[in-house]
């Protein structure tokens, strides 16, 4: 191979196009010891058995592989392009547009963020398009108007026929092989194109999907789904094979059996022979749920993370809708993504909206993180949905799954693992329904026992929420606080006394202590504010007695003023009521 040859593959498709082209590289500066050979493909029927011929022909080190409608305009280009690969052994390709963040077709120019700069003929007139992110980065996937390479591999005409895809299966040849690919370092303009001399390429053969099914784990993030199971196996291969119907195709499946017999074992022994991407765990001893999700979690290796309950079911579409959005987050600013999900009954019959599963928001909606999970603890609905709804980044959750604060959840899982995301991300909620959660009578979620965790959970919630950014309005703490009171009670209410004396009763109770101490410091916060403010607006009337907005300002906050002082009397005299019956209570005791 001639270390200082560059073969320039031109593919012609017009020959009055072809000779403006040959014009331009005639006029290449040409370094002394470069020699320069032009190869000229006609008629071609397929591009890349023509291509590889071309390659083999040629002993040159340096091919630029180019359409004839590509005008390479700057007369430094070749050497320009031998600084680039001396510099950089590992550099296998370049290109002159590019992308890292890919759509879901693959192609370059439907990409969510492009690298490159190209001057275009559009509308009649001539435009420089320069195009975001960086240029010394490696790129996923180049354009294939202009390839440049400094090592061979051959064009794939197993998967090609034509120039579509013909640069993103190059660049993805080139990864695979352990070189870089990269957009060509454009500091000043180098190329020119006219998209009006472009031919049309037939596209009846079915490129994309060979495409697709060759390159679709380089292209896309791997996505791990966590099924923990437990006895119920036909559920459990229901929901097995929602995953397996996933038009998302870069997906794991972890499963970690923590049943007391060997039936979901010998059910999965089928589908591991036939699915390479399933992993199935059979635990020696019995775990228990939140230890099972934990070693879910230890055993995927995915990006992204979305458990599936062993009775619920996702929407064949979930993972890719779903990955749209996170593939479009080009910072990675999103850290969680849900949707409405609807509830099912033990048949797989669909069930009425409750207020839990009632749409959110009508459109996919973006949201900030805090705020949304305000929502949610203002309330204590979870909207934001169960472990099989949501598909959040694994990187951005920072502690276990299941615990918020350093506490492990025994019934809101689900909650202190979105509160521990949101509280440093954006979520996005997806309008359409794409899980399923089944309500049968095997559950736990309607125990006594279920009921007070979930409550004591809810409370320590609140509790901690104020220290990772949440509840920040005054107003908003209070009304939760006041929410989480009535519903702990209520929980009381309903218990057996059996649980009086059960550990987690009186942790509730310590934290409901906890939460009428600060709900005391946080009403006489807020009384002092609106204190304040009625201060304010009394020297705005001194000055503008006559101003009815102002008035009307005054009198809404002297309103709100008094119904916290009634608040805060009244609390203080509950506080004092409770405290003398617990020392009557422990007197009773002792």
């Amino acid at each position: 191979m001639s270390k200082k040859k560059f073969s320039f593959i031109f593919v012609i498709s017009d020959e009055e196009v072809y000779e403006e082209s040959r014009c331009y590289l005639n006029r290449l500066r040409i370094p002394d010891g470069v020699e320069v050979e032009v190869h000229e493909l006609r008629a071609v029927k397929n591009l890349p058995l023509a291509l590889n011929h071309a390659m083999h022909r040629s002993d040159a080190k340096y091919k630029v592989y180019l359409q004839d409608y590509l005008f390479i305009v700057n007369p430094n280009f070749i050497e320009e392009v031998i600084k680039r690969f001396e510099s950089s052994p590992e550099l296998g390709i370049m290109g002159m547009v590019g992308t890292n963040h890919p759509s879901l077709t693959g192609k370059v120019f439907e990409s969510y963020q492009l690298v490159g700069n190209i001057i275009e003929r559009e509308a009649g007139t001539i435009q420089l398009k320069r195009f975001n992110g960086e240029f010394t980065k490696p790129i996923k996937l180049l354009d294939g108007k202009i390839l440049i390479t400094q090592y061979d591999l051959p064009w794939r005409e197993d998967i090609l026929t034509s120039s579509e895809y013909l640069g993103e299966s190059q660049s993805l040849e080139f990864t695979k092989s352990g070189f870089k690919a990269a957009v060509f370092n454009q500091n000043e303009d180098y190329f020119f194109y006219d998209p009006d001399f472009i031919e049309l390429q037939d596209l009846s053969e079915p490129v994309q999907g060979k495409f697709l099914s060759e390159y679709y784990s380089l292209l896309f993030p791997k996505v791990s789904v966590l099924i923990p199971t437990y006895n119920r196996p036909y559920y459990f291969e229901q929901a097995l094979q929602s995953v397996l119907t996933q038009t998302y195709k870069h997906v794991e499946i972890i499963v970690c059996d923590d049943s007391t017999n060997d039936e979901t074992q010998k059910l999965i022994d089928y589908y591991t022979q036939i699915y390479p991407n399933i992993v199935y765990k059979k635990n020696p001893k019995n775990l228990g749920q939140f230890n099972n999700d934990l070693q879910c979690m230890e055993l995927s290796s995915g990006d992204f993370i979305n458990f599936l309950m062993d009775d619920d079911l996702f929407h064949p579409q979930k993972i890719e809708k779903m990955m749209a959005y996170y593939m479009q987050d080009i910072n990675d600013e999103v850290n969680l993504i849900t949707s409405h999900r609807h509830l099912i009954d033990a048949e797989g019959n669909i069930l009425h909206n409750r207020k839990v599963t009632k749409r959110a928001f009508e459109q996919d909606t973006l949201l900030n993180g805090i705020e949304f999970a305000d929502y949610a603890l203002k309330y204590n609905w979870n909207f934001i949905g169960e472990p099989t709804t949501v598909l959040f980044r694994k990187s951005a959750l920072n502690s276990p799954f299941g615990t918020f604060c350093g506490r492990e959840y025994g019934c809101n899982v689900d909650m202190a693992t979105w509160l521990t995301l949101l509280s440093e991300g954006k979520a996005i909620y997806i309008s359409e329904t794409l899980s399923y959660f089944r309500e049968h009578s095997n559950q736990q979620l309607q125990s006594n026992l279920m009921k007070l965790m979930g409550a004591t959970d809810y409370a320590h919630e609140i509790l901690a929420a104020p220290s990772k950014g949440y509840l920040s309005q005054l107003e908003d703490l209070l009304y939760a606080m006041e929410f989480c009171f009535e519903y702990s009670s209520k929980t009381f209410d309903s218990l057996d006394e059996v649980y009086i004396n059960h550990p987690i009763y009186s942790e509730l109770n310590q934290y409901i202590l906890q939460l009428k101490l600060k709900y005391s410091e946080t009403l006489i916060k807020q009384r002092q504010h609106y204190k304040e403010e009625l201060e304010r607006v009394e020297q705005l009337l001194s000055k503008f007695e006559e101003n009815e907005k102002i008035s009307d300002e005054y009198g809404r906050l002297l309103m709100l003023y008094e119904i916290l002082s009634i608040k805060i009397d009244m609390y203080e005299s509950d506080r004092n009521r409770g405290t003398q019956s617990a020392i009557n209570e422990e007197s009773r005791k002792i």
